[in-house]
């Protein structure tokens, strides 16, 4: 029964590690580094299950710096295929605006304020998909929503 019930542990704790989308900085497994894991609606640095205490929530709707929501502060709000940076609050303007799999600066969709493009697990550097351009490698489980992805590399 002490067998049993250790196993399930295990597949548990496997099976909801396996849930969280893991960002590396850098591309191959020689220089790959865990940055961020990006589990449910929560943003944790490094490893969730060492880190328990998230540096980021999102939903649908806005980005939030902190887990608790009652201590949360609303950093990035989002609408349509647009980032907006709120300040206070009160006013807000466009920090990133996404054009297909492309993070645009500001309210452009020029290819000299293209920031990052995502193809195939990777996230290059600006309007670019050769191999020296790879910042960040994503593990995905479920589609990628490239508006917290900005929120989350935007400053780099």
């Amino acid at each position: 029964m002490l067998r049993l019930l250790f196993t399930l542990f295990i597949l548990g704790s496997f099976v909801s590690f396996s849930k969280a989308q893991q960002l590396y900085k850098g591309e191959s497994s020689f220089e790959k580094i865990l940055v961020y894991s990006i589990k449910q609606n929560e943003v944790f640095k490094g490893d969730p299950q060492w880190n328990n205490q998230a540096l980021y929530t999102f939903d649908k709707n806005s980005f939030y710096s902190g887990s608790s929501s009652f201590k949360r502060q609303r950093l990035y709000s989002f609408e349509n295929n647009k980032v907006y940076l709120e300040s206070n609050g009160f006013s807000k303007r466009v920090a990133y605006t996404i054009d297909g799999n492309k993070i645009y600066s500001g309210d452009s969709s020029f290819s000299t304020d293209c920031l990052f493009t995502y193809a195939e697990g990777k996230i290059y550097r600006g309007d670019s998909t050769f191999i020296s351009d790879i910042l960040f490698t994503l593990e995905e489980n479920d589609q990628v929503n490239l508006l917290v992805i900005a929120c989350i590399i935007g400053p780099y």
